[in-house]
This record gives structure tokens, C-alpha cells and sequence, in this order.
């Protein structure tokens, strides 16, 4: 079979999914189908690749309307996929991301899964977070979340607009065979609790597979490991809020009274506790020098703090395999995967509960060496297994029974020229509002900078944070807001760049 895998090109766990399911698939060829754009529109142009590795696309389009978020309709998307299926002969489609892509991904006649790495489209912050995970979304909640909420990849949307994207993804969910993917069967409650309409949406679980982890014998960046006087407590890789960045800023002091702590593959994020007496930063590392690094430091505890419901958690995988016993939050795919004090340690998102079960821990070497033990003989399920999975879930005869007509029919009954006229239209109309959105952002901070600079002129680059330009105020923004919205407001009184 030929597969189209649909994601978005911000990087992280999803492209490394498809790039892992690529490699490893040795039957079926795997397209790659790619939305590019920045931040705020996330795609300006589609690229179609053979290979995931290929530098260089197929095919290359550029957008003459950019999609902002997520297009309900979109004419140009529209005949870039029908060509594309109708060329290279497309059979299957495995949607990882509909970020800068179209819900015409949903019209066509192929074999069609959306695998759940996460909950966009039905959350534009992706993550369902807000002030909490959320357990329940209507119109109040979604407006003021885009009033309010910190976290806005999608500037240029409004809520009564997410409403019709959700709706619209809703309805055509129900209207045809196109089973979810969910990875963690946590899953399906949390979609459900948010949109009760998902109830009677085939889910299927299947977990992801993981690459193994190979050791090198010598690592690119010298790493000095100390003599051990203390327990070793390791938080592997990134440390942003939704990861727990401000949980581990609340225990930090207090973890390390009793353990010396790494942070591994935290990112720039980490740097906010560099001058933390206990605390290691290992900032950026690469896959294949994990188990060595990990060998190294000789690490008692693993630590994931993540306040947001994970759908997956390669992070997980990889403590595991690796045979760290691991204390996480117990939210998401941590509560699924995890059984308390037999593969692992789980414990609320609390502070004060955290501090009290590593401090538990840390005195009954015991029991973490009991959890090791048990992990020496863990084996995580494989790429190649997964993929056998998703080819027999894609040949099921439940895609047969329901097929539909193709994106651009060949002819039109009569009956239903007036409904597609109006299809149509909608989409021109929409086209025109992305123009008008995107003219209407650039004049806004035009403006903006023209309040703070009366002898500013429009030739001039926008105005750019403190917060984009130096690493340290993120940290300040992030950690002390409060304070932040002091100065901030301090120096938009006295016409300051903050």
C-alpha cells in the first residue's frame, strides 16, 4: 500500500513518530505531506515528501490564502490533495496533525485514521490546559481560554471560528468511517468528557513503539560526574510549564536537601535554576548517548512532572527500558501505564505529596531496587510491531462499507449543484477573512509601536519583546508573572521596549 502521513512541521514527539513508522515499515511506501509556515500561520506553503528524511520536497506549494489554524474548507488544499492522491496513487492516510492543513483530508475516498497525539483540533492550545486540564469546553470556556490563556499558537482565530472548526470535525467524524488512534486508553474518556458527540466515534488503542536505545562508547561533550555522596534524582527531557516547570520550581529547593538532581534534555527552560546549589544541567543531548549519559550519572530516581494529561510519553518509554525506577504524576498516560509500586511510582500533581514520596523513596533503596529489578526484564513493544498493528487496522473491511464520493466528482447531479455552489462561496469568503486577519494583525502592531515611537516610521521592523530577544526574561516572564506585569507595565509608561 502507499500511506500519506499528514502532520505538521514544529518537530517534537509527533515527528519523531512518523519518522519512526517510516523507517520501520518495510512493506508499504510512506509519503510525508508537510504544512510550513511561522508562527500564527502555520502554513504558507504544503510540501509532499517521499522520504521523511529528504531535505529536499517532491512537490512544493505555495498557499495564496494561508491557513491560520485549521481550514473548514479550503478550495487551494482541496485540488493540491486531489492531485497528489490521483499522482502518486495514494491508498491510505494517517493523519497526525491537522495544524496548517484541511478538513478536505476527511473527503476523499481513501482509507483514512487520525492518530491522537494529542487534542487539536477539538483544543486550539492543543494540550487541553487551562488553569487545569479541562474537563469540560463549551462557548464560555472557549472564549475566555482565547482571552486569557498564555498559550496561543493561533493569534489569528477567534473563538466563534473554533467553534465551526470543532463542529465541523465533529460532524464529518460521524458522517464516515474514520477511526481514531488513541496511543493511551485514557484517552477516549477525556475526548468524551469534552465532547459527549465523540461517544459513538470508533477508538482503537494502540500503544506507540519505541526505536531502542543503543549505546555509543564515547560521548561528544564531556560530561563530568562527581563522586556520589547522595541519591541521584533525574527529570529527563523538556521542562516547559505544561511539563511541570513551575511544580519543580515550588520543590526544587526542597529535593535538593536530600538528592542531587539532573536535569537531562531540559532546554533552554532549565537554565532558570543553573545557579541552584544540587541542581546539574545537561540541556540538549543526543538519542543515541542517553543510555550513556544515563550510565554515567548513576541515577537512583527518575522524575516526570508533567501537569497536563500526556497522551503517550516517550519520555516514560525510555526511563523503562532504560530501568530507572520513575515516580510520576499520576494524570493521563503516567495512571494508564504505570502500576503503582510494581513498574513504577505514581503520585499527584502536589507539591508537598511529591516532596513526601521522594523523600519515602529515597530512604527504602530497597524497593527501588525491587522496581529495577522487575524493569531489567521490561521489554517495550517495538516500532516494527506497531506498524504491523496500523496495516492490520488499515486493511479492516469497515472501510469498505462506507466510501464516498471523491474530492473533485466528476460530474455533479443537479440536485446538489446549489449545496456545492454554496461550498464554495463559504470557502472564497473564508479566503477573503484570512486576508483581511492577517492585514489586520501587521496594522495593529504597527500601530502599537507607532503609540510607543511618535517619530517611528512604517519602513521599521515591529517591535520585539525582551522576553523573544534574551533567554534570562523568559525565564523572569515564566517563573515571576506578577513581577513581570509590574515592569511591564512600568515600561509602557515610560515608552520602554519590554
Amino acid at each position: 500500500m502507499i500511506n500519506l502521513h499528514v502532520m505538521h512541521s514544529w518537530g517534537g514527539g509527533l515527528e519523531r513518530w512518523v519518522k519512526e513508522y517510516a523507517q520501520s515499515d518495510t512493506r508499504d511506501t510512506n509519503f510525508v505531506l508537510k504544512s510550513i509556515g511561522e508562527h500564527g500561520t502555520p502554513a504558507k506553503q504544503i510540501h509532499l515528501y517521499r522520504h521523511i528524511e529528504d531535505r529536499i520536497p517532491l512537490r512544493m506549494w505555495e498557499l495564496d490564502k494561508p491557513i491560520v489554524s485549521t481550514s473548514a474548507t479550503h478550495l487551494e488544499y482541496r485540488y493540491i490533495l486531489q492531485e497528489i492522491i490521483d499522482v502518486f496513487k495514494i491508498d491510505c492516510i494517517l493523519i497526525s496533525s491537522f495544524i496548517g492543513h484541511a478538513f478536505e483530508l476527511l473527503h476523499t475516498d481513501r482509507r483514512t485514521v487520525i492518530i491522537c497525539h494529542d487534542f487539536y483540533p477539538f483544543c486550539p492550545v492543543i494540550i487541553a490546559y487551562f488553569k487545569g486540564n479541562c474537563e469540560e469546553c463549551n462557548f464560555s470556556h472557549l472564549k475566555t481560554c482565547f482571552a486569557e490563556n498564555p498559550v496561543r499558537f493561533f493569534p489569528f482565530t477567534s473563538a466563534i471560528e473554533w467553534m465551526e472548526i470543532r463542529e465541523t470535525f465533529v460532524r464529518m467524524l460521524k458522517g464516515k468511517y474514520i477511526p481514531l488512534i488513541i496511543p493511551s486508553p485514557f484517552i477516549k474518556d477525556r475526548l468524551v468528557s469534552l465532547e459527549p458527540k465523540l461517544a459513538d466515534v470508533p477508538m482503537f488503542v494502540i500503544s506507540h513503539g519505541i526505536s531502542p536505545l543503543v549505546t555509543v562508547k564515547s560521548l561528544s561533550t564531556e560530561l563530568q560526574a562527581p563522586p556520589k555522596n547522595r541519591p541521584r534524582i533525574m527529570i529527563l527531557g523538556e521542562l516547559s510549564t505544561h511539563k511541570g516547570l513551575e511544580l519543580f520550581g515550588q520543590i526544587c529547593d526542597r529535593l535538593c536537601e536530600v538528592a542531587d538532581v539532573y536535569l537531562v534534555g531540559c532546554g533552554d527552560d532549565g537554565y532558570a535554576f543553573k545557579r541552584k546549589r544540587g541542581v546539574t544541567i545537561i540541556s540538549h543531548y543526543k538519542r543515541e548517548e542517553l543510555a550513556a549519559i544515563v550510565d554515567k550519572l548513576e541515577i537512583d530516581l527518575g522524575l516526570l512532572l508533567s501537569v497536563w494529561t500526556e497522551t503517550f510519553s516517550f519520555t516514560l518509554s525510555e526511563l523503562m527500558s532504560m530501568g530507572i525506577p520513575t515516580l510520576a504524576t499520576k494524570i493521563g498516560s503516567f495512571a494508564d501505564r504505570i502500576e503503582d509500586g510494581v513498574n513504577g511510582f505514581l503520585v499527584p500533581p502536589n507539591p508537598e505529596k511529591i516532596v513526601l514520596k521522594v523523600n519515602d523513596l529515597l530512604d527504602d533503596p530497597k524497593t527501588l531496587q525491587e522496581i529495577r529489578d522487575r524493569l531489567s526484564s521490561f521489554q517495550h513493544k517495538s516500532v516494527e510491531e506497531m506498524v504491523i498493528e496500523y496495516q492490520e487496522r488499515l486493511e479492516n473491511e469497515a472501510f469498505d462499507s462506507q466510501k464516498i464520493a471523491t474530492l473533485i466528482p466528476a460530474k455533479t447531479l443537479p440536485q446538489d449543484l446549489d449545496l456545492e455552489q454554496l461550498q464554495l462561496q463559504i470557502a472564497l469568503w473564508q479566503h477573503e477573512l484570512a486576508d483581511l486577519r492577517l492585514s489586520h494583525a501587521k496594522l495593529a502592531n504597527q500601530l502599537e509601536y507607532k503609540e510607543f515611537y511618535p517619530n517611528w516610521k512604517i519602513s521599521k521592523n515591529m517591535r520585539v519583546p525582551l522576553s523573544k530577544r534574551f533567554s534570562m526574561f523568559k525565564y523572569a516572564k515564566r517563573l515571576f508573572p506578577g513581577l513581570w506585569q509590574y515592569l511591564r507595565n512600568l515600561a509602557i509608561n515610560f515608552k520602554v521596549l519590554y
